[in-house]
């Protein structure tokens, strides 16, 4: 009698076990899936070539890859920058200033190069500062030699952080954490309507 009422208990128990487990794999996947990485590219980044880690990045066309750029797995005509050579000694602070000669208004993300989110918000603030015409400039924050200055003089201490430029250099917004192509967008636009 005992070991019925066990099964009773313990079948369905199993099952909501197993039934847990698979939508929690799905979900991770999927999750995967829309920051452009596959189960395979989940290994530290030394071993997955697949996702770049950019130290300093100027944006490029969406539709032409400048050269220095490559294109991430699952994203067809979208760059993702990687260090030009004449930034590849200078610290973001350096190419903050080479983006802002040319730009008027400067997106910068500050990332960890192994958070899937980092490279989330990466991807959309690239897309919104393609879209707004502003220059963008990616730095890893695992370098310290690339973040160092910025971080003592914008107050960096988490990632991602969206930072939005005008010429001076001047701060006009910080995003802290997650923010999608159109919150960067926004504040972008709002530095462009500020600085005329």
């Amino acid at each position: 009698m005992r070991s019925r009422v066990r099964l009773r208990v313990l079948v369905p128990l199993a099952a909501a076990v197993v039934v847990a487990a698979a939508g929690l794999a799905v979900l991770q996947l999927d999750l995967l899936d829309k920051v452009g990485l596959t189960s395979s590219d989940t290994e530290p980044a030394a071993a997955a070539p697949a996702v770049p880690e950019p130290s300093i990045a100027a944006a490029g066309s969406a539709s032409e890859e400048a050269p220095g750029e490559t294109t991430m797995p699952g994203e067809t005509g979208e760059a993702t920058p990687t260090a030009p050579a004449s930034a590849s000694g200078s610290g973001g602070m350096d190419a903050l200033e080479e983006e802002l000669a040319t730009h008027d208004v400067v997106v910068l993300v500050a990332y960890m190069p192994d958070s899937a989110v980092d490279l989330e918000v990466t991807r959309e603030a690239r897309l919104a500062a393609a879209d707004t015409k502003a220059g963008f400039v990616s730095v890893n924050a695992a370098r310290e030699k690339m973040i160092r200055e910025l971080a003592t003089v914008y107050d960096i201490r988490d990632t991602p952080t969206v930072l939005v430029f005008t010429p001076g250099p001047q701060l006009d917004n910080r995003l802290i954490g997650y923010v999608d192509q159109t919150t960067v967008a926004q504040a972008a636009v709002q530095a462009l309507a500020l600085s005329d």
